[in-house]
């Protein structure tokens, strides 16, 4: 398969997000195709918002590691972009995901994490291709498996949730699934600026020019602007123009 998949990770609570976060994914359009994960029983117009490829649907029972896991077997990409509706991903070069995409296939990669670690000074990385490059997470204290935006090698990611299941959207990234992930074939980005490029970098978590994403709520509430840093006034005027309340709970 040559084409690109970006799987979203939604919930009927979470509905109060789908206008902002799809239709900025329609102008982002990181991807060939796109799959939604939603739970079962959801009676809802999801397919107004944005025309899916295909909808997954989960049961709820489940725990959030295993919603995931029922959904992936069910698919027949071997790589996918994983986001969730609260990161909304405001900009996307798309050239330079698919030599994402193109490498991950090439070398066997777990994961990439579509953003740069904070800490990556001093560390070895790799240049994937004019000013696209990558660093190992290797240290546990690096969150090596992280629910952020990611390229997922499917398997290996099947691998990961079966060896830890039952798992919380809060405590996959404890350090049980740190430690075992360290040992993985796991990157993030590493800035342009050090490979020479003089595109500005943009903040919130740290990210390159070719994906910008901002991470709008945390624990079911939304997050303080001045957690955005550069993209602080993007967040704000997204706010507006889609006449959110920010105190609304999830």
């Amino acid at each position: 398969m040559n084409y690109t998949t970006t799987l979203i990770y939604t919930h009927t609570d979470y509905k109060y997000l789908w206008e902002i976060s799809f239709d900025l994914l329609k102008v982002a359009n990181p991807t060939d195709k796109y799959i939604v994960l939603l739970n079962k029983n959801h009676n809802s117009n999801i397919l107004d918002y944005f025309k899916f490829d295909r909808i997954i649907e989960y049961d709820e029972i489940l725990s959030y590691s295993d919603r995931i896991l029922s959904c992936l077997i069910e698919i027949k990409e071997t790589h996918v972009l994983f986001t969730h509706e609260h990161n909304i991903i405001t900009n996307c070069e798309k050239k330079s995901i698919d030599k994402l995409f193109e490498y991950m296939k090439n070398k066997d990669i777990v994961r990439i994490g579509l953003y740069i670690w904070e800490y990556y000074e001093n560390k070895p990385y790799i240049n994937i291709y004019e000013d696209i490059g990558i660093t190992r997470s290797d240290n546990s204290n690096e969150y090596p498996y992280s629910v952020s935006p990611s390229i997922w090698n499917i398997n290996k990611w099947i691998n990961i949730l079966q060896t830890f299941p039952g798992k919380t959207y809060r405590n996959i990234e404890d350090q049980d699934v740190q430690r075992f992930c360290s040992k993985l074939n796991i990157y993030t980005l590493v800035p342009t600026e050090i490979l020479g490029n003089i595109k500005k970098i943009i903040s919130g978590f740290i990210i390159n020019y070719y994906f910008q994403f901002i991470h709008l709520t945390h624990k079911g509430c939304f997050l303080s602007m001045s957690y955005h840093k550069e993209l602080k006034d993007l967040a704000n005027e997204l706010i507006k123009i889609y006449n959110i309340d920010i105190n609304h709970k999830f």
